[in-house]
């Protein structure tokens, strides 16, 4: 009988090693977790789960599921029940923000888990996302010096992203560029761009279905050399529908003295405009319309497509712009 009690005790003292292991384990576990200020929220159901998150805001929604990693499981979890009952969009649109856009930007998030993504994008249109920088009525030391600069970057179900540049010029009265071509790379802070749209679409837009702003340019007169972009843009489409139609329009201070001017014209950029702007110009290698004629910018050395010569004269190169895809 000893023995047996011999092994009795000595499987109670691994019993009591192993239990104290487990026990560290989840006492490490919890202090990971901040338990005290989310307490009542993790004692709540899938149920209760479920209709809470019905009523959330864009902003607390979208930062839910980094409380806790309890919450985050919940947060999976009412994402694919909301898509089995085929809820989804009907949330998100409640919320102000449009599925097609949080779905294809929220694709890297840690909240989003890459089951759910391929699920709903399953059977879903491309998305699509257009971006101009214009540099107009520009003639430094009297002589053209205007372009345009294109990009469309396109997500499709199971595919990489891809992103095409084209660009058109007039110097000095002589018309070209290049067509619309496939860039080798695509830059590292894709997810910080499209990050920032997303951010941009959970805002209501400000001027007639746009998201609106403006930006002051002091140049004397068109033959400064350091100018501003005449117009910035980006669009984005789910297959024939516009989603999200974004301008910054320049504002030239002799303007202000025009009788057609009117101040409500001018819009200060909103917080979630500027990180757009920035993560755009980084995103496609640009910084100021100078810089760009000069062949100072990561975009001014890139031009993969084939040449374009359109003659001469000072036609608007807006003109030209279905060039970039023929």
């Amino acid at each position: 009988m000893a023995p047996k009690r011999k092994q009795t005790s000595e499987k109670s003292s691994s019993s009591t090693s192993n239990n104290k292991k487990q026990t560290k384990k989840v006492n490490h576990d919890e202090e990971e977790e901040p338990n005290q200020p989310l307490s009542w929220l993790e004692k709540l159901n899938e149920d209760e789960f479920y209709m809470l998150i019905q009523f959330l805001d864009a902003s607390s929604f979208r930062t839910l599921p980094l409380l806790s990693r309890h919450v985050q499981r919940m947060f999976s979890s009412c994402l694919t029940r909301l898509l089995d009952y085929d809820e989804f969009e009907k949330v998100m649109r409640t919320k102000r923000v449009d599925p097609r856009i949080s779905m294809y930007l929220m694709a890297g998030e840690t909240m989003m888990n890459g089951a759910f993504v391929k699920s709903y994008r399953k059977g879903r249109q491309s998305l699509n996302i257009e971006i101009f920088f214009k540099a107009l009525d520009r003639f430094p030391g009297g002589n053209s010096d205007q372009f345009i600069l294109k990009w469309n970057l396109t997500f499709e179900a199971n595919k990489k992203p891809s992103l095409k540049k084209g660009s058109l010029h007039n110097w000095d009265g002589m018309i070209g560029g290049n067509k619309m071509a496939p860039l080798k790379t695509i830059r590292s802070n894709l997810n910080d761009f499209l990050k920032s749209v997303m951010a941009l679409s959970f805002e209501e837009p400000n001027k007639r279905g746009k998201y609106y702003c403006t930006v002051t340019d002091n140049r004397r007169d068109r033959e400064e050399y350091d100018t501003k972009w005449s117009k910035v843009e980006v669009k984005v489409h789910s297959g024939d529908e516009l989603v999200i139609d974004f301008v910054q329009q320049v504002i030239y201070p002799q303007c202000r003295n025009s009788s057609k001017y009117n101040a409500q014209d001018e819009v200060v950029p909103t917080p979630a405009m500027t990180n757009m702007l920035k993560e755009l110009c980084t995103f496609c290698g640009v910084t100021t319309p100078e810089q760009e004629s000069e062949n100072k910018t990561i975009s001014s050395k890139e031009n993969p497509g084939r040449e374009l010569k359109l003659g001469e004269g000072y036609t608007s190169l807006l003109a030209f712009l279905s060039k970039l895809e023929q």
